[in-house]
């Protein structure tokens, strides 16, 4: 996963994991972001479409970099139904 994406995410972001449709779930590694959780959309992916030479914006560069969650475990948590 690493290897595909490294160039295309930004930076102060790291892939841990994936949907059945190519997104990615990005956790920040440094900077404001650090320890926030952010989607990856790869339809929106112009940085990846620059490289393959098609057609792209280049004003929308990880514009496709979407906020989530304040930490993990409010993501992980909000899969999980409530005990009652």
């Amino acid at each position: 996963m690493k290897d595909i994406y490294d160039e295309r995410i930004s930076q102060d972001l790291m892939a841990i994991g994936s949907d059945s449709f190519g997104n990615q779930y990005c956790i920040g590694i440094h900077g404001a972001r650090f320890g926030k959780i952010y989607f990856w959309d790869h339809e929106e992916d112009h940085v990846g479409m620059a490289q393959l030479g098609l057609p792209h914006d280049e004003e929308l560069f990880h514009k496709n970099e979407e906020f989530i969650s304040d930490n993990l475990d409010l993501f992980i948590n909000a899969f999980v139904p409530d005990e009652e």
